[in-house]
């Protein structure tokens, strides 16, 4: 599937919950076109399935791509979203900033 690279919100919608990876061309060829790759870059829609309180952070669950294990740490502070459960929310994120593991 093709994005516009000028309209971030074309990426947003070419995502399904098939989609695996998504391949920018910083630089594509042959147009010249430069990707704002910081504005493309891991953007997900998520529902707010769960809030927990745990003094200075909360632990939102969320629903991203039909999984309900997605937790997002969150400072308990005065610039926390006001995240209610069945809100829908979209997140992102810096590669730099996640940790992962692998089921085995």
């Amino acid at each position: 599937m093709w994005a516009d690279p000028d309209d971030i919100s074309a990426f947003e919608r070419a995502i399904t919950p098939k989609t695996k990876a998504i391949f920018v061309e910083s630089i594509a060829n042959p147009g010249g076109v430069i990707t704002d790759i910081n504005g493309t870059a891991n953007i997900v829609d998520g529902d707010v399935e769960e809030i927990i309180y745990l003094g200075d952070h909360v632990r939102t669950r969320l629903k991203v791509a039909d999984q309900t294990d997605f937790i997002v740490k969150i400072p308990n502070n005065t610039e926390r979203p006001d995240l209610k459960e069945g809100m829908k929310v979209k997140i992102g994120w810096a590669s730099e900033d996640c940790r992962a593991l692998d089921d085995n």
